[in-house]
């Protein structure tokens, strides 16, 4: 599956989700993520990844492995092929990466709320120490135009960097280790 996407800062989190309720957006989550990103042993630059592996639970312990291609830009969007694989026991799932000889090399918190709306999703994410944003995903790069337009971000920054970029780059954080 392709996932296009663009992240939207500088957002009023409570004027989004009162324009996205308005608009019949359905909320689908609200919880906290726990991230823990994987790789070969031999790669030490995140920049160089091939890949990129990750393993994703929530606050009531559900679960995904999720392996992402290296992101095209499309546009002010970003693209890329995603696998998802839901899993009911991640310590395990961390467990087999490492015995197959995997690194985990960054963990990351996060609070995120989700909505859908037709044919998008909306996912307002708050990490330790800076400001929400909104990461819109939809068809295409001309689709999440749409979306911005509707919601009326037009004039607000926009993103198509991955978060460990976006995070590194824009807050001067150290997205490797994100904890609440």
């Amino acid at each position: 599956m392709n996932e296009i996407e663009i992240k939207i800062l500088n957002i009023n989190p409570r004027q989004i989700e009162a324009k996205l309720k308005k608009l019949g957006a359905k909320k689908i989550f609200k919880g906290r993520l726990k991230v823990k990103w994987f790789s070969l042993p031999h790669l030490t630059n995140p920049n160089k990844h091939p890949w990129f592996l990750r393993i994703r639970t929530t606050n009531n312990k559900s679960g995904e492995i999720t392996w992402k291609s290296r992101p095209v830009t499309v546009g002010l969007s970003r693209k890329h092929r995603e696998i998802n694989l839901p899993i009911s026991n991640h310590d395990s799932a961390a467990d087999l990466f490492l015995a197959i000889g995997l690194k985990k090399y960054a963990y990351q918190e996060k609070d995120r709320t989700s909505w859908k709306l037709q044919d998008w999703q909306f996912d307002l994410d708050k990490y330790p120490k800076i400001p929400p944003y909104l990461e819109i995903e939809g068809r295409s790069a001309k689709h999440i135009n749409e979306a911005i337009k509707l919601l009326g971000l037009t004039k607000c920054k926009t993103s198509a960097e991955g978060e460990r970029t976006l995070i590194t780059k824009e807050y001067k954080l150290n997205w490797f280790d994100m904890r609440f």
